[in-house]
């Protein structure tokens, strides 16, 4: 086995998780491993105020999607437009999870960021998230202006199975993206680019990979390129790309292969390394600096995005579809509640309790 060097705020962080006893996530059901996965989100991301943070419904043909829009405390219209899709294997993770990394990203890129509560498995197989993920792109690029931004400056990005639908999106929006950013993506669904060394396999485990696997993609053609975006034959004219990829994760092989092909294409790609990182670093900022410097990186890049010359609109768009009837998110007292130290310590020794009680009868019976 290869000799990996893993941070030690990381290997902290893993000696905690395994000293509480916190559940395996392939040992949970879609919903427990939810629960859990916000539990943690609010217990290692940060948190800051943005100018202003809206609902609403993004309606491309006959689809619906909600989204959050988030407007920066700093910069002037027309911005850069970022639209993000959160991680979590296809199955876990939504618009809160996220909830920290968006508002870091529109402030420090001085952005609008419409993060996409895509369709999650098992309830809904891919591609409903592809499906959804290209939806939500139309309608942010169509409504660019009426939310501050530039439609020519629009980006994707995602972290993980986020960073899949980015590239998706990037490929199926040739043209009208002008940058994709994908955050430790998974390109190709075969696995035949990863890596199953337990020393990089370390979050997510490959019991936890196989979890994603069983409920997201059962009958999936996985060399479908609208499933696997490294197997399009054709990457030519996709937009430029920023791939951030963390040394301990089974898919650094697979983003690395990606990007070798993107630049044998033609195509301008930056990959950023990040030495002794887990997968989902990015997200968790409150225990690893790399997070920060990372999203430094990305924000740098969408401020700095170069114009595309997209084709002009030929219809004015739709009114959009606010929820709350289009008023901005009051005070943000349930997201600052939710981190609540006092409520997390409960919450967590709840999720224990219960784990321990489950384990136990198990074994019982």
């Amino acid at each position: 086995m290869a000799q990996v060097r893993i941070d030690p705020r990381a290997r902290a962080f893993l000696a905690s998780l395994d000293a509480m006893g916190w559940p395996r996530m392939h040992e949970r059901t879609p919903a427990q491993a939810r629960r859990d996965y916000q539990l943690l989100a609010n217990l290692t991301s940060g948190w800051q105020p943005v100018a202003r943070v809206r609902d609403a419904i993004a309606r491309d043909a006959d689809r619906r999607v909600r989204v959050r829009v988030y407007t920066p405390l700093r910069g002037r219209a027309p911005r850069p437009l970022l639209v993000y899709f959160h991680g979590g294997g296809f199955v876990v993770g939504d618009l809160e999870t996220v909830d920290g990394l968006c508002r870091g990203l529109a402030n420090e890129a001085g952005a609008v960021v419409v993060s996409v509560d895509y369709r999650r498995a098992p309830e809904h197989p891919v591609p409903a998230a592809q499906d959804d993920a290209l939806a939500a792109t139309r309608w942010a690029l169509r409504q660019a202006r009426r939310l501050g931004a530039d439609p020519a400056r629009v980006a994707v990005g995602g972290d993980s199975a986020g960073g899949t639908l980015a590239a998706i999106v990037a490929q199926q929006m040739r043209g009208e993206i002008g940058l994709q950013v994908l955050l430790y993506p998974a390109t190709d669904f075969t696995f035949a680019q990863t890596d199953r060394d337990p020393l990089l396999a370390r979050l997510p485990t490959w019991e936890t990979v196989d979890w994603f696997d069983r409920h997201s993609m059962a009958d999936a053609d996985r060399r479908d390129p609208r499933i696997s975006p490294a197997l399009m034959e054709d990457l030519a004219d996709v937009p430029r790309a920023l791939i951030v990829t963390a040394a301990v994760d089974s898919f650094a092989g697979d983003a690395r292969r990606y990007a070798e092909r993107l630049r044998a294409a033609g195509v301008d790609v930056t990959v950023a390394d990040f030495d002794g990182q887990l997968h989902g670093f990015v997200t968790m900022d409150l225990l690893f600096p790399a997070a920060k410097q990372a999203r430094r990186l990305v924000a740098r890049a969408v401020a700095g995005m170069e114009p595309v010359h997209a084709r002009p609109l030929t219809a004015a768009p739709e009114p959009i579809e606010w929820s709350g009837c289009g008023a901005a998110l009051g005070p943000p007292a349930a997201q600052l509640w939710a981190r609540n130290p006092a409520r997390l310590l409960a919450q967590c020794s709840g999720t224990l309790a219960q784990h321990r009680l489950r384990t136990a009868w198990r074994r019982l019976a």
